[in-house]
């Protein structure tokens, strides 16, 4: 599920904002937000952190099937990561809706901001736990049925570099990407396919813009 605009989005999620501002502010990344003297949603992002790991944490303990803090916590982690989060943005198409400078990139960390944020707006102006969750829920059963199924391979760390193994894979295509960082720079620099059958595999536009947005990270 892709959303082009953020009418269609808060139609999926059937909330409709009493202070659209809220909204409009989640949507405005600090750097936007310092060339046009306006409210950035970093402290909408703050909220929304809290707000979606409060959201996880009783969902885990309610489902009741982990023996101890330990592994509840590690759960939490997991479904909370940043990593997560800016895999949802990018799948939703929500990460298309931030207003952003025009020099900065859109990565990993940004995109999960932006997730996190756009649920801190959602509970302030309807300033209920239960409205929040009824959001996530829907976004969470959306992701778990989508086509596109993103995996990692272990991190290998050699002679100063980290490869990552991106495989992006849905009922009818796959490709196997190769990227290479340099533990220096901190840049990604060697993108390209692991198989070289798959070179002139037929990708569509959603895959290359995440494959593309995994790069960039």
């Amino acid at each position: 599920m892709y959303f082009k605009d953020v009418k269609d989005f808060l139609e999926f999620l059937e909330y409709r904002f009493i202070n659209i501002n809220l909204l409009n502010t989640s949507l405005t990344h600090s750097s936007f937000a310092n060339e046009n003297k306006q409210e950035s949603n970093e402290k909408l992002e703050f909220l929304g952190d809290r707000v979606l790991n409060l959201i996880v944490s009783a969902k885990i303990y309610h489902k009741g099937d982990l023996k101890n803090e330990g592994e509840m916590d590690n759960k939490r982690k997991l479904l909370t990561s940043n990593l997560l989060w800016s895999k949802y943005c990018v799948n939703l198409g929500l990460h298309t809706f931030i207003k952003i400078s025009k020099n900065v990139l859109i990565n990993e960390t940004i995109a999960s901001g932006l997730f996190e944020s756009i649920f801190g707006s959602i509970f302030l102006d309807s300033n209920s736990l239960e409205v929040t969750t009824r959001c996530y829920d829907k976004i969470i059963l959306s992701q778990e049925s989508h086509e596109i199924d993103i995996k990692y391979s272990p991190l290998y760390k050699y002679e100063g570099l980290k490869t990552m193994k991106i495989v992006l894979e849905n009922n009818e295509q796959s490709c196997a990407l190769l990227a290479t960082k340099n533990l220096g720079s901190g840049q990604w620099n060697g993108f390209k396919f692991i198989n070289s059958k798959l070179e002139n595999y037929k990708i569509d536009d959603k895959l290359k813009n995440i494959a593309q947005f995994l790069y960039k990270n």
